[in-house]
């Protein structure tokens, strides 16, 4: 293990979703998130009900337990959380961040492919703007009627009060940052019907963050996108920006990273099989100890009363497996 130089000012989380089993690439995070902050807060995602299932969090837990991870509590439960999304949408919608969309994803896709806007290249999600304007007379009727409907951040509302230029500073990466454009209108809540209401992950997962005032999230590197998601939604909710580590990923013999929905090796197989908290971490040395060496150099010369400007940027380069 690492002995880390660990300012008390990061307390960490741990986020996961339980609609399946957690894999090693879970393992990992969960590792750092403990090791960086002595143990972390456990925000159990279950916004999504149609997908989270009461005995795949009866299974983390269990995981967790057997990493020998320390939980601080209380343990965070989203689906509880509902009428705080809500009042943050409000305030969206107040401003005119936001607008209704009552496209399908088969029209949106339809309408991609008629579009003369030029699609950004920034990799964010675009829309073509079908809904855009529509006029509140049409809007109203059509919920009148009932119609499912988004509401999708609307990039020009954002683009004219704010800068293009979308970063956050992360401890491995440095900073990186994105050029935000007309048509990155991602959808952040859908309203099935008068009575039910849709939160995303990336809004729930922006208020939570705010709310619990956590300092430091880690992550894994496939999130980086939804990370310029989230500063978006922290800049035009006014919360502070947090601080991020995006760690490397594990992937398959095919080279694809690791996913529960393709049934890649769980931990509590691992359990099953005698494995240890041990074994876990030499499986995952190669991208565990770097990370660790990145937080080590951090904390040396981190200012909580300044958060966003410390040295942080740590060149990662491969360890051998011991």
């Amino acid at each position: 293990m690492v002995t880390l130089l660990k300012p008390s000012d990061l307390t960490t989380r741990f986020a996961p979703t339980p609609s399946g089993f957690l894999h090693l690439g879970h393992g990992l995070s969960a590792l750092l998130c403990n090791a960086i902050g002595q143990g972390f807060i456990l925000r159990i995602e279950d916004i999504d009900t149609s997908r989270a299932k009461n005995h795949f969090v009866d299974a983390l837990l269990e995981d967790l337990k057997w990493l020998e991870c320390h939980i601080k509590k209380p343990i965070i439960t989203q689906s509880n959380r509902t009428h705080l999304y809500q009042q943050h949408l409000n305030q969206l919608i107040q401003k005119k961040y936001v607008f209704p969309c009552f496209c399908s994803r088969k029209h949106v896709t339809q309408n991609l492919l008629k579009s003369t806007e030029k699609t950004p290249q920034n990799h964010l999600p675009f829309y073509p703007g079908t809904c855009r304007h529509l006029s509140h007379p049409s809007i109203q009727k059509k919920i009148a009627q009932n119609q499912p409907f988004s509401w999708r951040l609307d990039s020009r509302a954002f683009l004219s009060a704010h800068p293009q230029t979308v970063s956050f500073h992360d401890i491995i990466k440095g900073h990186p940052s994105i050029q935000i454009q007309k048509g990155n209108d991602i959808v952040i809540a859908r309203q099935e019907n008068q009575h039910t209401l849709q939160i995303s992950y990336h809004l729930a997962s922006v208020v939570d963050d705010a709310e619990q005032r956590i300092p430091l999230i880690v992550r894994g590197e496939d999130l980086l996108h939804s990370t310029y998601i989230h500063r978006i939604l922290q800049i035009l909710l006014n919360f502070q920006p947090p601080l991020y580590l995006h760690h490397g990923l594990i992937k398959n013999e095919k080279g694809r990273k690791l996913s529960k929905r393709n049934g890649d090796t769980a931990l509590h197989e691992w359990r099953k099989k005698g494995k240890t908290k041990d074994d876990v971490l030499q499986a995952v040395y190669n991208l565990y100890k770097p990370c660790l060496d990145a937080f080590q150099n951090f904390s040396q010369h981190y200012n909580p009363l300044n958060p966003h400007h410390n040295p942080s940027t740590h060149t990662i380069t491969p360890q051998p497996t011991p």
